[in-house]
């Protein structure tokens, strides 16, 4: 494991610290509230007599309580699977300290983020290969190495990755990526009615939670039938006119 890739599995693993930590706040603090409010009902109990609304108050204050915690614990729940499913992808996805020369076709400076705005160079020559169908990945160069700004390069390519302190680099994952191959991770794969890699990724989708990529491989490749492979990891991406494959679930850095 680099080093970029152990600095980003720390700060998925502060997210889900911080996660855990607010969690125990917020019962805590719930369960004070609701506390209180039984001492002062016994307190007014005592001194006035008055039973019925006070404890009704209480009660309800209580089931309200209990209400807000299971919906509390789901959404916690939730947020640790997006943050589960973006570390696993993160080691291809956002690569620090390295460089994957070769294969470019546009490159650019940058420049630095104006104040107020969200993210940095590295962030927006990520974005400039995520919404450019063409770009199978990106390479962004700290400023004072090919000049003043820094520079993002985008290529048609997935070259080797180089460990170099010049550079970030990284693969987008997409939901269709034609002329993309993801080896591994394979935990079902069978021969589909047609040459359509839609219906893998239709596949895929239909299998819930449990399929996290999918590969559709091409007639005359792995047999005379098209034939589809259901992942329950996210394999790198490698180039290849043999398949094309998908990625299900959301891209965190």
């Amino acid at each position: 494991m680099t080093q970029g890739q152990r600095r980003h599995r720390l700060r998925q693993g502060d997210k889900i610290q911080y996660i855990i930590r607010s969690t125990l706040l917020i019962a805590r603090s719930e369960r004070q509230n609701a506390a209180g409010c039984f001492y002062r009902s016994y307190q007014t109990i005592a001194l006035s007599g008055i039973r019925v609304r006070v404890s009704d108050r209480c009660f309800r204050l209580a089931e309200e309580i209990s209400m807000r915690r299971v919906v509390t614990s789901l959404f916690c729940i939730l947020l640790l699977l997006f943050l589960g499913v973006g570390a696993s992808r993160a080691d291809q996805e956002f690569e620090d300290n390295v460089d994957r020369p070769g294969g470019d076709y546009k490159n650019f400076d940058l420049n630095d983020p104006t104040p107020g705005s969200f993210g940095g160079p590295v962030d927006a020559c990520r974005i400039q290969c995520e919404q450019d169908g063409a770009c199978r990945a990106w390479t962004f160069v700290k400023k004072g190495v090919q000049g003043p700004k820094a520079r993002c390069w985008l290529k048609t390519a997935i070259p080797n990755a180089v460990r170099n302190g010049c550079c970030t680099s990284g693969v987008p994952a997409r939901s269709f990526e034609a002329g993309i191959d993801r080896p591994g991770g394979d935990y079902k794969n069978f021969d589909l009615p047609a040459a359509d890699a839609n219906l893998c990724g239709s596949a895929c989708n239909g299998e819930n939670a449990l399929c996290r990529a999918w590969t559709f491989v091409r007639p005359g490749v792995q047999g005379p039938k098209p034939r589809c492979w259901l992942k329950n990891t996210v394999p790198p991406a490698a180039v290849n006119d043999c398949c094309t494959s998908g990625v299900l679930g959301p891209i965190v850095h």
